[in-house]
């Protein structure tokens, strides 16, 4: 049997539960997280950590990252988006995996789907020339997989509860107490989700004086 051979970008958010979520042998997926110094981003950490374990995933590697200020995973654009991808891909050559998966989730919107189709095009392109590897040999290059780029976001749950994903296992809030605020916007379109499907919210709304949470 192939081994996998995946080094998987794990932000601890959704679309990066329902990535690992579909590969059946997850022992042989080395996560690779970004450490941003958010609050926000220190509770994705958490579950990044709680995925290697509860996975049993092959490795973790947690490298620091630093966004352009405004900036902050998962939502990292432009420019922030391209070096971690070309830090991610050099994981890949480090580890001699051939496929890195990259759990960017726009929805099912044309023209942003085409432009992250693009940009890994050219990200892989770069990393395989950069390798020394031949660009016109499929079975020797790296790989970039976008598995869950188009996907709604009622879709990208009911992949992840197919495959066995623990609901409460990622962190949606832009804020970061330890309970999730239920009010911010990335709070709300995931409860919009579960509701879609007739779920129970996993977290409690927190107290009132954490509403408002810190900045992440």
């Amino acid at each position: 049997m192939q081994k996998e051979n995946v080094v998987l970008i794990d932000f601890g958010d959704l679309p990066s539960l329902a990535c690992l979520s579909m590969y059946s042998r997850r022992a042989e997926v080395r996560l690779w997280h970004p450490l941003v110094d958010t609050p926000a981003s220190r509770m994705r950490t958490r579950q990044v950590r709680a995925h290697k374990e509860m996975f049993g995933c092959a490795n973790l590697v947690e490298v620091p990252f630093t966004p352009s200020p405004g900036q902050d995973q998962p939502c990292i654009q432009h420019l922030d988006q391209t070096r971690l991808i070309q830090m991610a891909l050099s994981e890949v050559v480090h580890q001699s995996a051939g496929t890195l998966v990259w759990p960017c989730h726009v929805g099912p919107v044309v023209d942003q789907v085409e432009r992250v189709v693009e940009k890994a095009f050219l990200l892989q392109q770069v990393a395989v020339l950069d390798a020394g590897f031949d660009p016109m040999d499929d079975a020797l290059g790296i790989h970039i997989r976008t598995p869950v780029m188009d996907l709604d976001d009622v879709a990208l749950l009911d992949l992840g509860m197919v495959n066995g994903m623990p609901l409460d296992a990622f962190w949606p809030c832009q804020h970061g107490q330890e309970t999730p605020c239920n009010l911010c916007s990335g709070c709300q379109q995931w409860q919009q989700a579960f509701q879609a499907r007739r779920l129970d919210w996993p977290w409690m709304l927190a107290p009132a004086d954490d509403q408002v949470g810190n900045p992440a």
